[in-house]
């Protein structure tokens, strides 16, 4: 599976609804899941790769991880 690793977006309030929004951030990496493993909730896990970009001087909260759509 490919992820794309963004920054989180700008949150504003939908002049239409009232409701607040938030904007699609920008793509700085995407990432490739190798494997998975473990067998139940407790013990499962995934390791993966960068395959391009990087997260270097972003914290994790800044970030949003979204399945990379087939092309």
């Amino acid at each position: 599976m490919l992820f794309s690793v963004q920054t989180a977006g700008e949150k504003i309030k939908s002049p239409q609804t009232g409701f607040d929004i938030t904007l699609p951030g920008r793509e700085i990496a995407q990432l490739r899941i190798d494997a998975n493993f473990g067998d139940s909730e407790a013990t499962e896990g995934s390791v993966g790769s960068m395959v391009s970009g990087s997260i270097q001087g972003f914290k994790i909260e800044q970030l949003v991880i979204r399945v990379k759509e087939a092309s």
